[in-house]
């Protein structure tokens, strides 16, 4: 092999991660992870984003296994290096994405002798990692099998959520053909050498539900007549067929979150739009009694349906999620299947499900939807046009096939999860809310380009803009096209909607955080166009040109947070209003 230790160990180990289908490298700077960087560099078949912030990085990797369901490898130096992928590592593992954290560290003799830039690593992530490996120094004495066959496992491990690979290295860091490894150390791993094959071929269960469980919960649909289906996020990542199908056959409505893979494209027609249209209004709810929830995927954006449930109820509340982590909020889950793909289960479920003739209960939830949207549609025409919901619904319809939205936390995924209309384009919906941050958005933005091959439209607030503004290095350095729709009110809106916008002396200070700053000279300085949009046929413009043009930019939107709180007000009142004179008849 003609190549010292710590370079052979290295490239191993990244050749055999590239095997397994994990060769997307997401690599920062660093002095300790040179053997690593170095591996990664000469790798064909690597590929690599490059950043300068570990915080971002972090959040890439993130937004590439949204988009691609593959494990992004995070390559760090040590010490606060790894600090910083932390909140990116919480976030994947809130929502069981798959991620590879490769982290250098110093060897055992400098551990806990203050030695510089050393940090104690040893599962630094805690329970948020479903996998932890302390990769010995390289040496000879150790078969090098025993690389490969762990590699394996974190990558089989990563399919769970995030797992650390930490890899201690001794000096001299970089190539040293003085220090060349006879060839006879690698004769156990010859086959393995001469070949493309991984070196353990991983077997992934198929999880499914038994053919008692479907049975049973066919038997509980057909009890109910009163049900509802509510896709959470990524209820459709399989097989969004099957879960409308089922309703149909149950003769029960689709309330689908703007994340769930169903608000969008073929399928959006068959949906009643998001759920907090009805959840809000509780003489729909209350006239509604429904009996049965049948919640597939994940968590909800909005709150109001947890509300209604802790409040009313269902007889039987049902959940299944291709994630191991239990959801259940508000203490209202009576059946739970975790870890299955819901598409595939309720495809099962259909199979013994004897059909409901048609009914009046799913066309209550029409005309409630109807109404709904009509009642958007008046107060946000003009003179009210120009405004945060308005810009959500605006762009909803603007998107195009092929297309990819991130929604920032706080309000913008609130306003595109409430007031968007269903639309026929094929666009892929994601947002960060595991743990719902403000942190990464932007980086995320770009690793869903990145996985999906797809252009993306990022819409957020000023202050998560803020908050990851290293992040628009990336996004003109990394080839994936994001138009960054930055809302800039001043500060942060959601907390106006809050009851402590009611301490008048301290909440424009401590909450509301004015910062009087714009985003232009970020945009210069970072090489993106940069848009400002004064009014809805501005940003229209605006938008055009940048979807025409394939290039990145950041389109800047002034707001007014009083005057937006002041409209969601009404926009609430409205649809209660509307939604909450529709009789439900079984």
């Amino acid at each position: 092999m003609n190549a010292d230790i710590n370079t052979l160990w290295a490239k191993l180990m990244i050749e055999e991660f590239v095997r397994h289908g994990a060769d997307t490298f997401f690599l920062a700077p660093g002095s300790r992870c040179a053997p690593l960087t170095i591996a990664i560099a000469r790798n064909r078949r690597a590929k690599v984003v490059q950043h300068l912030d570990e915080r971002g990085l972090a959040f890439a990797a993130v937004g590439y296994a949204r988009a691609s369901g593959k494990p992004g490898v995070l390559v760090t130096t040590s010490g606060t290096a790894v600090a910083n992928l932390f909140a990116g590592v919480i976030e994947a593992a809130m929502d069981g994405l798959p991620m590879i954290v490769l982290s250098a560290d110093r060897p055992p003799e400098l551990r806990g002798s203050s030695a510089n830039q050393s940090i104690d690593q040893v599962k630094l992530f805690g329970d948020y990692v479903s996998g932890f490996t302390d990769v010995p120094c390289p040496t000879t004495e150790i078969d090098p099998a025993f690389l490969l066959t762990t590699i394996a496992e974190a990558v089989h491990g990563a399919g769970r959520g995030p797992v650390h690979f930490n890899c201690m290295f001794r000096e001299p860091l970089s190539p040293d053909p003085t220090r060349a490894v006879d060839d006879g150390y690698t004769s156990t791993i010859a086959g393995w050498l001469e070949s493309d094959a991984p070196y353990t071929d991983l077997r992934v269960p198929d999880h499914r539900i038994s053919e008692t469980d479907a049975a049973a919960l066919a038997r509980l649909v057909e009890r109910h007549a009163r049900g509802v289906v509510i896709a959470g996020a990524g209820a459709a990542q399989s097989n969004a067929d099957a879960i409308l199908d089922l309703a149909a056959a149950a003769q029960w409505p689709v309330l689908a979150d703007v994340h769930s893979g169903l608000r969008f494209g073929p399928h959006a027609d068959r949906t009643m739009g998001s759920p907090d249209l009805f959840f809000c209004s509780e003489p729909f709810i209350a006239s509604a009694a429904i009996d049965c929830v049948l919640h597939v995927g994940g968590r909800l954006v909005s709150k109001h349906v947890l509300e209604a449930l802790e409040r009313r109820q269902p007889a039987d509340y049902v959940v299944i999620s291709a994630l191991e982590a239990r959801y259940d909020p508000v203490h209202r889950v009576t059946c739970r299947l975790s870890g299955v793909c819901p598409g595939a289960a309720c495809r099962e479920l259909l199979r013994g499900l004897t059909p409901r003739t048609s009914s009046a209960w799913p066309d209550a939830w029409k005309r409630a939807r109807d109404t709904a949207q009509a009642g958007i549609d008046a107060l946000l025409g003009e003179p009210h046009g120009w405004s945060e919901p308005a810009l959500a619904r605006n762009i909803a319809a603007r998107l195009g096939d092929g297309h990819a939205l991130f929604l920032g936390n706080s309000m913008p995924v609130r306003d595109m999860d409430v007031y968007a209309a269903a639309s026929g384009a094929d666009v892929l919906v994601a947002a960060n809310r595991g743990a719902s941050g403000i942190d990464g958005n932007i980086a995320s933005a770009v690793g869903l380009g990145l996985g999906s091959r797809r252009p993306v439209t990022l819409i957020l607030g000023d202050l998560a803009a803020l908050h990851d503004l290293n992040s628009l290095k990336l996004v003109g350095s990394s080839g994936a096209q994001v138009i960054a729709i930055i809302i800039n009110n001043d500060g942060s809106g959601v907390f106006s909607f809050l009851p402590v916008a009611g301490e008048v002396e301290l909440f424009e200070q401590y909450f509301g955080t004015p910062h009087g700053l714009t985003f232009r000279g970020a945009a210069e300085m970072y090489r993106l166009d940069y848009f400002n949009a004064i009014d809805m046929m501005q940003l229209n413009d605006a938008y055009s040109q940048c979807v025409a043009s394939g290039r990145s930019a950041v389109i800047e939107v002034i707001t007014d947070r009083a005057a937006n709180t002041e409209l969601h007000g009404r926009l609430v009142d409205e649809v209660r209003k509307r939604v909450g004179a529709i009789t439900v008849k079984s």
